[in-house]
C-alpha cells in the first residue's frame, strides 16, 4: 500500500559552530534500510524548514551505490539568515534518485538560534 501521508524526519545532527564545515542534514542511507526507499514508498519530496542565524549553502548529492560515492544534483547558493520570527523553506523532488544526502556548508559563524525541521512528503509537485 502507498503512503499518502507526510513523514517526519529528526534532524539528529549538531550545531553548526564558528566554523566552515560541511553538517548533513539527512541522508537516506542514515534513515532507511534500503536504496529507492523513497520511491517504494511514494516519498516524492524532502521538504526543510530551516531557521538559519546566519549565512550557509545547502548542498544534496545522490548516490547510486547506497553512499560509497556521491554526485552533486543541488546547490542551494547562498542561504542568508532569515528575517526575525520567519525561516527559509528548501522543497526538494528527490524521488528519482536511489539514495539522497541533503548537506549544508557552513560560512563560519556559530548558528546560534539554529531550527531545522524535515518532512518527505507523497505530493510531485510543490504544495503551497
Amino acid at each position: 500500500m502507498l503512503n499518502s501521508t507526510s513523514v517526519k524526519v529528526p534532524y539528529i545532527g549538531t550545531v553548526p559552530g564558528a566554523d566552515a564545515n560541511t553538517y548533513n542534514l539527512f541522508s537516506t542511507v542514515v534513515s532507511f534500510p534500503g536504496a529507492m526507499w523513497c520511491s517504494i514508498y511514494n516519498m516524492k519530496r524532502l521538504v526543510v524548514n530551516l531557521t538559519n542565524p546566519q549565512t550557509l549553502t545547502a548542498k544534496g548529492y545522490t548516490s547510486s551505490d547506497r553512499g560509497l560515492n556521491w554526485t552533486q544534483v543541488y546547490d542551494s547558493g547562498l542561504i542568508t539568515a532569515p528575517a526575525a520570527g520567519q525561516s527559509n523553506t528548501l522543497d526538494l523532488l528527490i524521488s528519482e534518485f536511489p539514495d539522497f544526502k541533503l548537506d549544508i556548508l557552513n560560512a563560519g559563524v556559530a548558528q546560534t538560534g539554529w531550527v531545522v525541521s524535515m518532512e518527505l512528503q507523497p505530493h510531485q509537485v510543490k504544495v503551497t
